[in-house]
């Protein structure tokens, strides 16, 4: 993603108030569910309620004039600009204008470009791509739609359902290839629109694939539903249906990469939305076995704790087993999955038999031990543990084939393990501590409290003003975030994320106030710096 649109996203949209960013004065927006809704500027609205926005992702949508966006294409229509959006330009003169407006500063480089296309691209496809799920959506509640929806309340899902995950019919609003498939809307980590993934509603005809995707790059860069995560725990598993059958059960931690391997940018963005531990369901399947693997081992890299679920019995896949024998019992399963280091070497230990000679156990101790390598040692010994039992081998013996082994270990304990406190590339700890000092050291020669005022300075112009309400202060902790974010250690990543709520942002500074060099005393003060 271009540097640009990351500012658009990140920094200027998240400092624009609904109400700010949605300025026209008809509106008259009144709250329905988690969405507002009121008067169209584009068009007359007889019921005044066509024009709806939602705050949690900031997008519009106007089922009479049967298309959306986000705040850049809105503006650029007010202004009586064309339906395609804002370019070059008049792009980047109304982000420059949005900025002012939200008080945040407009990048003071020469864009490149690239940077510039990228941005109005991003812009344009987010409004195309919801035109296109409104569209399908509707289209499958018509009586083009009935065979689809049959196939999907065969397969388990309710009407409410469909309806709140917006599944759709895909029409001429899509490419060929893609059309009279069922379409899923995958949205990004903050709600927005990002691609949608297609099933055919039953057997595709000769010719035709199962499933379908939007072609992009960087269409699966989010686990789908990622978004409607609330907490640091998520379930990941495979399947179009699993995802919606277990969120239609009660299960809100799951989500999915449409594939047994998550993508590397999928297990990064979960990184950066701070998920301490990650449950992996793979199917029954070698592919589904290859595919937690991989997701283990990625996960810990992360700094993410990843655990893996026992095997569903009897080929089943999670939407059959938890159709087949409801959310507690999978629930059940989830609370017992083991570790994902232990899951991996219990997979390597499971080809020992009781057939099995020297030779075969000689080859699986040398695997598993290879295997382990970068385990916790918790985990490691664990599996050392098993692996003794089922060669006949003392744990001794095999901690010593595995020097290595047990040295890595202690140097890759998961950086999310409770009670451990993580640090950064910097030495600092991922605490609010951690933050005050990094605030310290990037900003100290800027910044002094002043207890007696209750108040930091702020140097300006070669003079200490007054930061009154923190304004200056508090952008400088945004500072702090906004390069903990872009860290390519996984876990500064992540604390970073967590980092920018406002209470974490307060606490920064509090402690600040109390390190050496910070605080200072009126009569201290030099006037002339």
């Amino acid at each position: 993603m271009s540097e640009l649109r990351s500012f658009i996203d990140d920094e200027l949209l998240p400092a624009l108030s609904i109400e700010r960013a949605y300025s026209w004065p008809g509106h008259n927006f009144t709250a329905a569910g988690d969405r507002l809704r009121g008067s169209c500027p584009f068009h007359e609205s007889k019921t005044g309620s066509s024009f709806v926005v939602t705050p949690s992702n900031g997008l519009w949508w106007c089922q009479g004039c049967v298309r959306g966006g986000d705040v850049i294409l809105y503006r650029h229509l007010l202004l009586g600009g064309n339906g395609t959006g804002p370019r070059g330009s008049v792009f980047v003169d109304l982000v420059r204008k949005l900025c002012g407006e939200a008080g945040v500063a407009f990048p003071e480089r020469e864009l490149t470009p690239e940077e510039k296309k990228r941005a109005e691209e991003a812009s344009r496809n987010r409004a195309e791509l919801e035109t296109i799920y409104v569209t399908a959506s509707t289209r499958l509640w018509t009586s083009e739609g009935d065979g689809a929806r049959a196939y999907l309340f065969s397969r388990g899902l309710t009407e409410t359902t469909i309806r709140e995950y917006g599944l759709g019919l895909a029409g001429d609003e899509v490419r060929e290839p893609d059309r009279g498939y069922i379409l899923l809307p995958w949205r990004d980590e903050k709600g927005r629109p990002l691609t949608y993934y297609g099933r055919w509603p039953g057997d595709p005809p000769a010719g035709r694939p199962k499933t379908t995707a939007m072609r992009g790059e960087g269409t699966k860069r989010v686990p789908i539903f990622l978004d409607r995560i609330r907490g640091d725990e998520v379930v990941i598993v495979e399947g179009f249906f699993d995802v919606l059958v277990l969120r239609q059960a009660g299960d809100d931690r799951v989500v999915s990469g449409i594939a047994g391997t998550l993508p590397q940018t999928a297990i990064e963005c979960l990184a950066r939305r701070a998920v301490t531990r990650a449950f992996v369901c793979g199917d029954p399947d070698q592919g589904g076995r290859n595919g937690n693997e991989s997701n283990v081992r990625r996960l810990h890299d992360s700094g993410i704790e990843p655990y893996v679920l026992k095997e569903l019995p009897d080929g089943q896949d999670p939407d059959e087993y938890v159709r087949a024998h409801g959310i507690e019992e999978w629930r059940q399963r989830v609370q017992a999955a083991v570790s994902g280091w232990t899951w991996i070497g219990v997979q390597r230990i499971g080809e020992i038999t009781p057939q099995s000679g020297d030779v075969v156990k000689n080859r699986v101790v040398r695997e598993t031990l290879k295997t382990i390598e970068g385990a916790p040692e918790t985990d490691r010994e664990e599996v050392i543990r098993r692996l003794a039992k089922a060669t006949g081998r003392t744990v001794s013996s095999l901690r010593r084939d595995a020097p290595k082994a047990r040295s890595k270990a202690k140097q890759s304990a998961p950086t999310s393990a409770p009670g451990l406190k993580r640090r950064g590339r910097d030495s600092r700890e991922l605490t609010d501590t951690g933050n005050s000092e990094r605030f310290a050291a990037r900003f100290g020669d800027r910044v002094r409290y002043v207890p007696e005022f209750g108040e930091f300075l702020a140097l300006e112009n070669g003079r200490w003003a007054r930061d009154i309400g923190n304004v200056k202060t508090v952008e400088m902790t945004r500072a702090i975030t906004r390069e903990m974010r872009s860290s390519s250690d996984m876990s500064v990543a992540g604390y970073g994320v967590r980092s920018e709520k406002r209470a974490a942002r307060e606490n920064m500074l509090a402690l600040a106030r109390s390190l050496p060099g910070m605080a200072i005393s009126p009569t201290a003060l030099d006037a002339d710096p």
